[in-house]
């Protein structure tokens, strides 16, 4: 190296000149999407036991109350045979009901003997008395019945609890258990429904107002026909996510005949409502234009660095910069360590958000295995736990970098992840590592 070149990083300005068409609404362009099952359901059983029969396999379409798995059910069927035999034995009630018979008419002999004065009054009150015994015991014969009815009623509740059924329509996803299995507290299968399908993409903050509920969009799904679908937008985020300076839209897309399968990457285009954002963006003053020209300073004289809208993982991000004699080596796009690595993170969110396996999985080192004991262990339990979260919100703050070297830089970030049914909020450090042309994630770790 020249003793004479001084290392340099690019000043904030010159940093947003650099990027500033990726931070520029993307309203005039189709926006990345991702096609979703409308709804996935992991079918179990309320009841534990063994799977006596499974009548659906893999890729097989259900309908709603469909038969999918049968738990072993001798003793319920067992139960509810004697159920059945109790409520329909009548002996009982007819004896009781022929004892007060009987007794309501020696009452009326006594009744009558005794105005006659044949009988005491004593005689008279017995009689009674053994009247109203008599219709007690028929009462509560006629209770026992109908508690055996309720008994029929219990015990066909409890056979109808071991035959697992779909409460949706839909396709099988995956089919965890096999028959003989002892299935408790865990899903048997998943079942997603496809029709319609639900279309997330992530909108450019500046076209927030723009996209309302029933506005229209095409849908291109990356399939080798390329056919356009058209869907309406469904939900609008009234949160702008400051962390990809982004909001989420969802559109429900119909799928008649279910011909489109759900997991697709996608490319939608909303329109004029887009484009009118963009065209209503300001014009950047000359003045504006002349400052943002790049200038070059020392290392020893670097201003902090300030995060482009778009990437603005950290509001107020820190950067600390070991100073290496060797040149920098970025990505494709020419960006220095740190503006890589911060693409790098953003692209991993927003992959993990709309649920782009594909996406995900390739923003790590192709042996990547986390704490488990296999890449493909750690994939499998990845794509389980990512499938099975709805409505998810990852957000990523307070993040500052660590310029490693040429080819490492370290991030902590806060992370906070939300779910239909959980919320976690940790720090989180991530190593990114420049691999062939792109850099990916070699070490994750949760700082408990």
């Amino acid at each position: 190296m020249d003793p004479r070149m001084k290392p340099h990083i690019l000043c904030p300005t010159a940093l947003a000149v650099i990027i500033a068409p990726l931070a520029t609404p993307l309203s005039a362009q189709p926006l990345d999407c991702m096609i979703q099952p409308h709804q996935i359901v992991q079918v179990g059983t309320a009841v534990p036991g063994v799977i006596e029969q499974l009548t659906v396999e893999r890729g097989d379409f259900v309908t709603r109350g469909q038969v999918v798995a049968q738990l072993n059910a001798g003793v319920e069927r067992a139960q509810l045979t004697v159920a059945r035999e109790r409520a329909a034995q009548v002996g009982e009630v007819q004896a009781a009901v022929g004892s007060r018979e009987l007794a309501d008419r020696e009452l009326v002999r006594a009744k009558d003997l005794h105005g006659q004065e044949f009988v005491s009054g004593a005689y008279l009150d017995k009689a009674r008395a053994e009247a109203e015994v008599a219709s007690g015991r028929t009462a509560q014969a006629e209770e026992r019945r109908r508690q055996a009815s309720r008994e029929v009623e219990l015990a066909a509740a409890q056979l109808a609890q071991r035959t697992i059924r779909s409460p949706i329509d839909g396709v099988v996803v995956e089919r965890y258990l096999s028959p003989g299995e002892y299935v408790d507290q865990k899903p048997v299968v998943r079942i997603a429904s496809i029709d319609p399908l639900r279309v997330d993409v992530l909108v450019p903050a500046a076209a927030f107002g723009r996209v309302q509920v029933g506005d229209r969009g095409v849908v291109v799904p990356e399939l080798f026909n390329q056919l356009k679908h058209e869907a309406t937008v469904s939900v609008v985020d009234r949160v702008i996510d400051a962390a990809s300076n982004t909001f989420r839209v969802r559109l429900e897309l119909p799928n008649p005949g279910r011909q489109l399968p759900a997991g697709l990457r996608c490319k939608v285009d909303l329109g004029a409502s887009l484009l009118a954002s963009a065209n209503s963006a300001p014009a950047p003053s000359a003045d504006a234009a002349r400052a943002s020209r790049p200038r070059a300073v020392t290392a020893d004289a670097a201003a902090p660095t300030t995060l482009p809208p778009a990437m603005a993982v950290p509001a107020a991000a820190t950067t600390r910069v070991s100073v290496d004699p060797s040149p920098k080596r970025g990505n494709s796009a020419g960006f220095d360590p740190q503006t890589a690595a911060m693409h790098a993170l953003e692209n991993w969110r927003k992959a993990w958000m709309l649920k782009d396996l594909d996406g995900y999985f390739s923003a790590y080192v192709p042996d990547f295995r986390g704490e488990s004991k296999s890449t493909e262990g750690w994939r499998r339990w990845r794509e389980e736990r990512i499938r099975a979260a709805s409505d998810l919100d990852l957000r990523l703050s307070d993040a500052q970098f660590d310029v490693l070297g040429p080819d490492r830089v370290k991030v902590d970030f806060r992370q906070e992840f939300r779910a239909a049914h959980l919320h976690a909020d940790n720090r989180k450090t991530i190593v990114f590592v420049f691999d062939d042309g792109r850099w990916l994630i070699e070490e994750e770790r949760v700082q408990r």
